[in-house]
């Protein structure tokens, strides 16, 4: 594969998608490769045993892009008899009819993309913004509830969200600090009434957008939107913007980057 399994899972659970290293019963889709299903492993076995269909990496990329489950057929190695209503489950709360609107619009959000190595000669990213990349969990406050990407609901608690504005919607990330993803998914999974709520006040939100912002009826432009949060998402309790800075050069964006991984950072958002 791609990627390592760490990341791939790091990836799905963002989305709200569990993963495993075996074939459960609760298992929709297996990822494997063509050299996997020709050896005919165990896991392949397995998921032709139960009836999985076998899909490649892409499958679970697209997944991911779109922030929703696709139509397997294009990324097929072996059929099986999954339901394509779901994947496996994932560590936040189905969205409820009350909160229809606010998971639909999470699934909305607007995607990063790789700063591709062949591109770095091409792309000149003087004029950008750029902030740390945060290892958090990614959460979409609607004005009434925390959701995933993929439209699931986040059950914080009162407490945690009372200052957040209750008219316009956030884009951000549950956050634990640099190297505390685990934690802050942890904490994102965590059931009213069915966990320690508490472990709420060891993360934050950290807040990088506001996605529907309008200017005479217009969508706001990001300075707009940028300064919108530096005055609005200050002295809250559990809630802070993300800094940014205007990139000056291509060194200037080495520099910040490399400031950044030096304290612990996962990398650079531009």
């Amino acid at each position: 594969l791609s990627k390592d399994r760490a990341s791939l899972e790091r990836d799905c659970l963002q989305l709200g998608i569990s993963c495993n290293s075996g074939v459960r019963a609760r298992t929709t889709h297996v990822i494997s490769t063509a050299s996997e299903v020709s050896k005919n492993t165990k896991k392949i076995q397995d998921a032709i045993s139960q009836g999985k269909p076998i899909v490649t990496e892409d499958f679970m990329t697209e997944c991911i892009d779109a922030s929703d489950i696709v139509d397997e057929t294009p990324f097929l190695l072996k059929a099986g008899g999954a339901k394509k209503a779901g994947c496996g489950g994932g560590p936040a709360g189905p969205a409820n009819a009350s909160h229809t609107q606010g998971a639909a619009e999470a699934r909305t959000v607007l995607l990063a993309h790789k700063y591709e190595a062949e591109k770095k000669g091409k792309l000149d990213p003087t004029g950008w913004w750029m902030s740390e990349k945060l290892d958090g969990v990614r959460a979409y406050w609607s004005g009434e509830a925390f959701y995933s990407r993929a439209g699931n609901l986040f059950e914080a608690p009162q407490w945690f969200t009372a200052d957040l504005p209750k008219d316009t919607p956030l884009d951000g990330e549950l956050w634990g600090g640099r190297g505390q993803f685990s934690m802050a998914l942890s904490v994102a999974k965590t059931k009213a009434g069915n966990g320690d709520m508490q472990r709420w006040k060891f993360v934050n939100y950290s807040v990088f957008d506001v996605p529907n912002l309008e200017v005479n009826g217009k969508p706001a432009l990001y300075e707009v939107r940028k300064n919108w949060l530096e005055t609005n998402v200050k002295d809250k309790k559990y809630a802070n913007f993300v800094p940014s800075e205007k990139c000056q050069s291509k060194a200037h964006m080495d520099e910040f980057l490399e400031k950044v991984e030096k304290a612990g950072g996962e990398g650079l958002m531009i």
